[in-house]
């Protein structure tokens, strides 16, 4: 390949100055001023060559380094992809489900299994607040100011169930609220937790899998839901994403969805993650694929328990985006699905989740007629919570995990925050020492956050923007009508 002309350095140009000054110096006896000046000019002209080239040399040198840099490239959907700087590998294995890689990018530290970017230190905050708050809260919303039937006492909700979560980051989420005294993760990966209680403890490490309110079980989440006895107030689905093959392939179905539902105490909320909830064109075509397209028997129509399968879509077309598809399979089991989405710059797009409940039966408050569940019947959902409602639960419910320690960059705002504020402090008076002290990045200091100041994305306003879906995403989830079935799986790209 021939250099780039405009990155070759420039010729290298020998600088006889020693020379050149003796004969100048000799010559300024005999020659006029106008000779002088030509000399002293020669003379500036080759010092400025040789720091051009100098300067060129070490361009050219940067640009060859820069061509044989690390890189990690990820396929977001056919004809695009994430291709960043690697700048470091901090651990590779391969378990028994999945391989596992610990990295270091842009993004700063990074999970990565089986090819696919599960949270980083830069946005993990984003994908896990996103996908545990806005239920648990609608969970007390809905429930802590209504008289069910079969309500008991104590603050809801109380008791949660995790199905993967193996980065420890939904747990932490959870623990953060104050009503909760069980919290049972069941991931079927104990290489992935290990990993990450080694390499990022800033996702829950240690802190949260001794805690004394979390139950870490290793095992298949499906049989668990489907064995026990136990009922929650908030089902969490944090596994990856539904590909072929995958270890969570099993768990984005009607047949799943529908223990689920059954393990969900009255009242209570199930959310899922649900892949991407961006509009990347597909335009690859893929020979014989299209999982989900059809119903297994030919016909291309109907299923045999009734699900409407999509029908028109060509069966080589693998579509990337499971939201819709989802969305749909809840709505065929509980009475409300509903998607909502959180950009994560890590995953290239913007990410879908779905959270889904049932109409419950209550006693209002100011009568004892039994009607339907108020919240709903007034067309009042999740969506619908205001800004302030949700800013004043989370002053009341969110306390920090003692022992989890910050993400780099958060520990650095702090203490740039906190050197402006000693610096104003010491206008006033001579008392900063104290002030310093409670404000330090020690585990004492994270034992007293509380509310707003523990969370680094969720909020009221963010609250409402996640459920604010651009008109076309709402347009191709209505026009998307397909269903996860056991038989009819369908897969992200």
């Amino acid at each position: 390949m021939a250099p780039d002309p405009e990155m070759e350095p420039a010729k290298v140009v020998v600088d006889d100055s020693s020379s050149s000054s003796s004969s100048s110096s000799s010559a300024l006896t005999k020659t006029t001023s106008k000779a002088t000046a030509t000399a002293t000019s020669l003379s500036s002209s080759s010092t400025t060559a040789t720091t051009k080239t100098r300067k060129n040399k070490k361009t050219a040198i940067e640009y060859q380094r820069a061509k044989s840099t690390f890189r990690y490239v990820e396929d977001v959907s056919p004809g695009l992809r994430l291709d960043m700087e690697l700048h470091s590998v901090l651990h590779a294995s391969i378990s028994e489900v999945q391989s596992i890689q610990v990295i270091e990018t842009c993004f700063g530290k990074t999970l990565v299994t089986d090819g696919k970017t599960q949270s980083s230190a830069h946005d993990e905050c984003v994908y896990h607040e996103s996908l545990v708050h806005p239920a648990m809260f609608w969970c007390a919303y809905r429930n802590n100011h209504r008289r069910h039937r079969h309500r008991r006492d104590g603050d809801w909700p109380r008791s949660v169930f995790i199905g993967g979560g193996g980065e420890l980051a939904t747990a932490r989420e959870v623990l953060r609220h104050s009503t909760v005294n069980r919290v049972v993760m069941v991931d079927i990966d104990p290489t992935v937790v290990d990993v990450c209680r080694a390499h990022l403890p800033e996702w829950g490490g240690d802190a949260v899998l001794d805690h004394p309110r979390l139950e870490y079980v290793v095992g298949d989440a499906l049989s668990y839901v489907r064995d026990t006895d136990e009922k929650f107030d908030v089902i969490i689905m944090d596994v990856t994403d539904p590909i072929e093959y995958g270890p969570a392939e099993a768990l984005y179905n009607v047949e799943f969805y529908i223990i689920v539902r059954d393990r969900l105490e009255i009242g209570g909320v199930f959310v899922t993650q649900a892949g991407s909830a961006s509009f990347v064109p597909m335009e690859m075509t893929m020979e014989g694929g299209g999982g989900g397209r059809g119903d297994g028997d030919g016909d291309g129509g109907d299923d045999d328990d009734g699900v409407d399968v999509h029908d028109d879509i060509n069966d080589s077309v693998e579509d990337g985006s499971c939201l819709a598809p989802i969305r749909n399979t809840l709505a065929r089991v509980f009475d409300h699905a509903i998607p909502y989405t959180a950009p994560v710059p890590s995953f290239g797009e913007d990410w879908g989740y779905v959270i889904a409940y049932d109409d419950v039966v209550v006693l209002d408050d100011d009568d004892d007629d039994v009607g339907t569940d108020t919240t709903t019947s007034k067309k009042t959902h999740v969506a619908d919570v205001g800004r302030d409602v949700i800013d004043d639960m989370i002053e009341e419910r969110i306390v920090s995990v003692p022992g989890v320690p910050d993400h780099a960059s958060i520990v650095k705002g702090r203490n740039r925050r906190d050197g402006r504020l000693k610096r104003r402090k010491e206008e006033v008076d001579g008392r900063m020492k104290a002030i310093t002290t409670s404000l330090n990045n020690d585990a004492s200091s994270m034992e007293e956050r509380r509310g707003g100041d523990v969370l680094r994305h969720y909020d009221g306003i963010a609250h409402g923007r996640l459920f604010a879906l651009s008109k076309p995403l709402r347009e191709s989830i209505m026009d998307d009508d397909r269903v996860m079935t056991e038989a009819n799986p369908i897969f992200m790209y």
